[in-house]
């Protein structure tokens, strides 16, 4: 059995798809499973996929149901002891997966462990460190319930307090926490790191262990998103 689990949803992100694949590929710690979900792609996105010739890699191919379905399918088929996701169109530091894991096995009592963030733009420069805050997760949780509950909008990024794409943890973590809520359109991501924080304590590793690709065009303030993320809070916050 691997050692680690790693999922991949993707849905037409062939440009950036091939250098995902590669820096996961290219880890120095070699012991990981690669579960990549084609959510019904249009573009050449399966063609990329099936260029690589690793029998670590895992494929599924499926009509579009949506990221947080594709991302459940694949957590439904981990093997490994831990498991941790890349975006498509993101990167992984070479050593990014030895880091963690050699992370979590010295500190037992710990689950999960996040780190820092580095932005590139749309052709892979970097542009800012994030760095991760190594609170308890009380002080976490009650960053995002004192500040965001209270009416601030949630603007990208939001990644140097806490991400989910930071994340590497052992697979018993799904029983407490569950899986992604696949009945959101929008902040899927925040709604399970926040259940995460309720459950497991978190440990911080000072060390940069992703690469998130923003866009200048980007904008995550419209109201809909608003109102599903203020609902969000309200429904952690108060429990």
């Amino acid at each position: 059995m691997p050692k680690v689990s790693i999922v991949l949803p993707t849905y037409n992100q062939a440009r950036y798809l091939k250098k995902a694949i590669s820096s996961v590929l290219l880890q120095s710690f070699p012991d990981f499973e690669l579960i990549i979900v084609n959510d019904g792609s249009t573009d050449n996105t399966e063609q990329v996929i099936k260029n690589f010739n690793d029998k670590r890699i895992i494929y599924i191919k499926q009509k579009n149901q949506g990221e947080y379905k594709s991302t459940n399918k694949a957590l439904r088929m981990i093997r490994g002891d831990y498991f941790t996701w890349i975006h498509s169109d993101d990167l992984w530091p070479k050593n990014n997966l030895k880091n963690r894991v050699e992370f979590l096995n010295k500190h037992r009592f710990y689950k999960v462990v996040h780190g820092d963030i580095c932005l590139i733009d749309a052709y892979g420069r970097r542009k800012k460190i994030l760095r991760a805050k190594p609170w308890d997760n009380q002080k976490i949780l009650a960053y995002y319930c004192q500040n965001y509950y209270q009416g601030i909008l949630i603007k990208r990024p939001v990644v140097g307090i806490f991400h989910h794409t930071s994340l590497l943890m052992k697979k018993d973590v799904l029983k407490s926490v569950g899986f992604w809520d696949e009945k959101l359109p929008y902040a899927g991501d925040l709604d399970w790191m926040l259940r995460l924080l309720k459950k497991e304590p978190v440990i911080y590793l000072n060390k940069v262990v992703y690469y998130y690709r923003v866009y200048s065009k980007e904008r995550h303030t419209n109201l809909p998103r608003r109102q599903i993320v203020l609902s969000i809070l309200k429904r952690i916050c108060k429990k």
